[in-house]
């Protein structure tokens, strides 16, 4: 087995692997998605179809679990249109999630991130975003470090080149390793074992929203009037 010391080599070749399987279908990046998931959180989850989805790419199989995730399986730059039209479509779907969750194999823009969060806010939906950054570990990566042992299963079935194989569990136990892990990987596991932790958030900044809204439309009424 080769030996290296530098995680990023083992971080390229996850990303790689992780872009060469299809972007949809049981068998591709969303399957995959599902799978580690479900591993972590402890619920089954189910892929939409090729209609239209309404901001999600999977479900919790039962409503009470009410976690939804979207599937972003870019080598470059996520286009921002690609994620807000994903998160406005499912305000518009009257969707029962309390938590969304982005997975990109690309890194995610702090500017985008936070219009993610105050778009979910004010829907009352907590969102999770698992990314590639390019800082310390990738929370993608985590996730899938998390779930190993399914990530293993999973590609062993849906892929015929053995040295990816080899690779991707070198690169797993690499993440695992890192000392970083276990922060990225606690935080991880709390969101999703209890998706409605972030509710107070998003319900206080939806009640604030409300309240700068309201006062706008007596301050211009005022106006109006004077």
């Amino acid at each position: 087995m080769e030996t290296r010391t530098d995680i990023s080599a083992y971080i390229d070749d996850l990303k790689r692997i992780l872009t060469d399987l299809r972007d949809t279908g049981d068998d591709g990046f969303e399957g995959l998605i599902g799978t580690v998931l479900s591993e972590i959180a402890g619920v089954p989850f189910r892929l939409a179809g090729s209609s239209r989805q309404f901001g999600v790419d999977g479900k919790s199989t039962y409503a009470d679990d009410g976690i939804s995730f979207e599937c972003k399986r870019y080598k470059d730059k996520v286009p921002r249109a690609a994620i807000m039209s994903k998160i406005g479509e499912l305000s518009i779907g009257g969707s029962d999630t309390d938590l969304w969750v982005l997975c990109a194999t690309s890194e995610i823009k702090s500017q985008l991130a936070g219009d993610v969060n105050k778009f979910g806010a004010i829907y009352a939906t907590s969102t999770l975003i698992l990314d590639w950054s390019k800082i310390g570990l990738p929370p993608l990566a985590v996730a899938l470090a998390m779930a190993s042992a399914k990530v293993q299963d999973f590609l062993r079935n849906h892929t015929d080149a053995q040295e990816s194989l080899i690779k991707v569990e070198e690169a797993l136990a690499a993440v695992e390793n890192d000392p970083s892990f276990n922060g990225h990987a606690e935080r991880i596991r709390e969101l999703l074992r209890d998706p409605t932790l972030g509710m107070a958030t998003a319900w206080q900044a939806n009640a604030i929203f409300l309240v700068r809204g309201t006062g706008r439309a007596i301050q211009g009424k005022r106006e109006e009037n004077s």
